[in-house]
């Protein structure tokens, strides 16, 4: 009964879905909110009320409280057309011409013009980013040759600054002299300093502060402790601190130190990655890793103690006459496993050895990026990529009990369709033992698709659809390797802790209603989702236990006000054959997330999780 009554919801869904479109054919192609009148009629409101409530102290102070000063220029300036649009026509109508001079327009939260009491006073305790941090993270100078894929690169390093709402280039010709252009780089700062409270376990929490921006030069400083609802009340604490671009040189660092009440680690990395289509990578890495783990098979706890170091580096190199770029990585890792007190043979918990890991990987990639708004984020900008890339990896794996190969291929494609935007890829990794018998092999693939906004009586829709499958092949019998509905790859609503399998598969579907709703500068969204998963051992995958979610939410974005924006989300479990937790209602800010793009990264086995 209730497996019907969730496909007969989801069928309804897409039959909406359809209806939507029918709508409005014409509209189904266009990429656009036409919500330009409103947006500067909204701006006018609360500029001319900022203006007429200083007539009051009072109402100066109550006003100015929750209203952000509109000297931003880059988002209102272009964030109107709402397009998914390849910025490259825009830049290489530049493409070649000398960069004469380069001005950073850095705003701060309120921006840089108020003179209200409680705008003044979060621009004041937050510290704006120092001019010279932007600089750093440009990719050219004054004297070098506009180049469009540069230009759109370096938008997108901008943007996924984690202290930084916004940023966008503007290109502008010099009128006595026509081969040089000033360029006009607009960042617009968000507040950096969080805090955060999570339950680690039923008598355990932890609660901890972090500033993204520490001292305005891009470092994130996070101090956190864990408190118990028993003796001893302090039972840990988290001390961490990134160097995001250090010197302009693009390395990051990264030290932390996380002990709890039953697990410690210690972490420090310093990397590189590949940013340009001709650069080079490179990075080293220690964790130390102390915990107890539970055993699926003899539903014990043991101490564990894990050692891992890192090294890794390599090139990219740009093909001479077209787009694409070769790269060519390699990786060793060593793992070292201590004072674990179980069972540990050449076919039994694999996951407790200690291994030595050589991989290289070669391949072919080509990235760019569209500009869009209202995707996977609510009114800011978003760089969805498109490209492709191929790489085949292979290497050498050897421990105290085997010596055995591996290799690895993967491949993704992103672009527009007459539709909307698809984003697919697809990877497949195994060892193979030296008579070629495979172990442990992954099977992934994986659908992004979104449509075209479209009209819907007065607003407009956007549709996405996820597919998402995983599959375990010649696995070892005593390893600990299952895997479960969790983090990006769980269903919306349900919690499914000790609920396992050896393969998944999960359709997420959701449509958004982007309401005509626009009171001074408050927009809501309203949206609908149904998601379908399938997990067990059986390789024949819908014979695998379904589950199937539903529910209903609203997001409420205004860009004027300091918290931007709010998620409140309705859901239930239609089918539930594990008994998961059911969270009815999941209240909280919206998350800021986005595709993974083309450039290649470290070589890493496929992961299984």
């Amino acid at each position: 009964m209730k497996k019907g009554i969730g496909i007969v919801l989801c069928l309804s869904l897409a039959v909406a879905t359809a209806l939507a479109q029918e709508i409005d054919q014409q509209a189904a192609s266009a990429d656009s909110i036409a919500f330009q009148k409103k947006y500067i009629k909204s701006n006018e409101f609360y500029d001319g009320l900022q203006k007429r409530s200083r007539s009051s102290e009072f109402t100066k102070f109550i006003v100015n409280s929750v209203i952000v000063d509109s000297d931003w220029t880059g988002e209102g300036a272009r964030e109107t057309t709402k397009k998914l649009l390849d910025e490259t026509a825009y830049f290489s109508l530049f493409e070649g011409r000398e960069i004469a001079h380069i001005h950073v327009m850095s705003r701060n939260i309120y921006g840089d013009s108020t003179t209200h009491f409680v705008p003044n006073l979060v621009n004041t305790v937050h510290v704006k980013t120092h001019e010279k941090e932007i600089r750093q993270n440009l990719l050219f100078k004054e004297g070098d040759k506009v180049n469009a894929t540069t230009m759109i690169l370096n938008e997108d390093i901008l943007r996924r600054l984690r202290y930084i709402a916004d940023a966008y280039i503007y290109i502008h010709p010099q009128e006595h002299d026509s081969s040089k252009v000033d360029l006009y780089v607009h960042t617009r700062d968000k507040w950096s300093i969080n805090i955060e409270f999570k339950q680690k376990s039923p008598k355990e929490f932890r609660a901890w502060v972090y500033d993204n921006n520490f001292l305005g030069i891009g470092h994130r400083l996070t101090l956190g402790t864990y408190v118990m609802t028993q003796n001893p009340v302090m039972a840990g604490y988290v001390i961490g601190y990134d160097v995001n671009n250090m010197w302009g040189s693009f390395f990051d660092a990264e030290l932390l130190i996380d002990k709890s009440y039953e697990e410690t680690i210690y972490q420090a990395q310093f990397q590189k990655a590949l940013i340009k289509p001709a650069d080079y990578a490179t990075g080293m890495a220690y964790s130390l890793h102390e915990v107890g783990e539970g055993q699926l098979l003899t539903d014990t706890i043991l101490p564990v103690k894990r050692q891992t170091i890192e090294l890794w580096g390599g090139f990219s190199l740009k093909l001479k006459n077209t787009k694409n770029n070769i790269f060519l990585l390699g990786k060793i890792t060593n793992t070292k496993t201590f004072n674990y007190g179980g069972q540990v043979t050449g076919e039994w918990n694999p996951y407790y050895r200690s291994p030595t890991t050589l991989l290289l990987s070669l391949g072919i990639y080509r990235e760019s990026f569209y500009r869009g708004s209202h995707i996977y984020s609510f009114g800011v900008s978003e760089d969805i990529p498109y490209g492709f890339k191929l790489e085949l990896s292979g290497g050498r794996t050897w421990d105290e009990y085997a010596i055995r190969n591996y290799f690895s291929m993967k491949w993704s494609i992103g672009r527009t369709v007459p539709t909307g935007y698809l984003k697919a890829s697809g990877a497949y990794g195994s060892y193979f033992r030296d008579d070629y018998t495979p172990q442990q092999s992954v099977l992934l693939a994986d659908v992004h698709y979104f449509t075209h906004l479209f009209k819907v009586g007065k607003g407009y829709m956007r549709h996405f659809i996820n597919v998402d499958y995983t599959a375990g092949f010649h696995r070892l019998e005593g390893e600990r390797e299952r895997i479960t509905f969790y983090g990006e790859n769980r269903l919306r609503i349900l919690k499914l802790p000790y609920t396992y399998g050896l393969n998944r598969l999960l359709f997420h579907l959701e449509s958004i209603y982007f309401s005509p709703l626009y009171f001074y500068n408050f927009k809501f969204a309203f949206y609908s989702f149904c998601d379908f998963g399938w997990l067990g051992d059986s390789y024949k995958m819908f014979s695998n236990d379904l589950y199937t979610t539903v529910g209903l939410g609203i997001r409420i974005l205004n860009d004027r006000l300091i918290f931007t924006s709010v998620q409140l989300q309705f859901g239930y479990a239609v089918i539930n054959p594990g008994h998961g937790a059911n969270q009815w209602i999941e209240l909280g800010g919206e998350q800021r997330i986005g595709l993974e793009g083309f450039r290649p990264d470290k070589p890493a086995l496929i992961d299984y999780r």
